[in-house]
C-alpha cells in the first residue's frame, strides 16, 4: 500500500523524517541481523557500535521501538525525538527510585533525614 509505504508500522502520522540512531553492544550485533524497515541504511561504528538511519512518516510507532532498546540505542537525530527519548528515560528513573540528574542525594543526607529509631511513636 502506498499510503503506508514509510510508516514505522501501520500508523501513518505525517510527513517523513529521517530517524538517526547509535546501537551499543551487544545490541548493535542483534540490529544489524534483521532488515526492520526497508529505508534502513546502517553503518558500522566506533567501539562495535552500529548507526542505524531509517526514513519513517511520523515517530509515533518507532519511539516505543527504541525504548524497548533500553540503553543500548541513543538517538541521533531528530533532536525533537531525542529529547523526547530522554525525557521519557529520566521519568522512568525517577519512577523506579532514581533521582533526577542534578538532585543525588548521598546516604549520609539519608541518614539524616530517616527518622530515628529512637524517636517516639505516638498513637492515634
Amino acid at each position: 500500500n502506498e499510503y503506508l509505504a514509510g510508516a514505522w508500522g501501520i500508523f501513518h502520522s505525517g510527513e517523513p523524517v529521517e530517524v538517526q540512531m547509535r546501537f551499543y553492544p551487544p545490541a548493535s550485533a542483534r540490529v544489524k541481523e534483521s532488515i526492520w524497515h526497508p529505508s534502513q541504511r546502517l553503518s558500522d561504528g566506533p567501539k562495535g557500535t552500529l548507526d542505524m538511519t531509517v526514513t519513517v512518516t511520523g515517530t509515533v510507532e518507532i519511539t516505543p521501538w527504541i525504548l524497548g532498546w533500553g540503553d543500548a540505542v541513543e538517538v541521533l537525530a531528530p533532536p525533537t525525538l531525542r529529547a523526547a527519548i530522554a525525557a521519557t528515560g529520566q521519568n522512568m528513573g525517577i519512577r523506579n527510585g532514581r533521582p533526577p540528574a542534578g538532585n543525588t542525594v548521598t546516604q549520609k543526607q539519608k541518614r539524616a533525614d530517616a527518622p530515628s529509631s529512637r524517636a517516639r511513636r505516638t498513637r492515634a
